[in-house]
């Protein structure tokens, strides 16, 4: 069980995102909550709890109905946490409602 921190450098404002996550061998099971604020833009978040060894992603759908794509990048990283991006998929800009809201599984390998 864990919090994530928001990095976004695009003006997407995060209420609150945690996560559960249990680890099997060299596989990490996510549960991912994320709550928005009303704002824009992709969301990139902090503190997954162990490093990806490649590349991970997948969609995701909000509350609100916007599909979008999550991925896992670990390899910019210094420290031991990895980054995790949600874009909206398609084209406009995202612009984020009050209640907009993702719960979502992430599940990616590790070192």
């Amino acid at each position: 069980r864990g919090t994530l921190t928001n990095v976004s450098t695009s003006g997407a404002s995060v209420k609150s995102a945690n996560y559960v996550y249990q680890r099997v061998g060299n596989f990490v099971n996510v549960n991912i909550n994320i709550e928005l604020n009303a704002s824009s833009g992709a969301i990139k978040l902090s503190g997954l709890p162990v490093r990806t060894s490649e590349y991970s992603s997948g969609v995701c759908v909000s509350i609100e109905g916007t599909l979008c794509e999550w991925s896992i990048d670990s390899k910019s990283m210094t420290d031991s946490t990895a980054i995790l991006s949600i874009n909206k998929v398609g084209t406009g800009e995202w612009t984020h409602s009050s209640v907009e809201s993702f719960s979502f599984m992430a599940t990616y390998e590790v070192y």
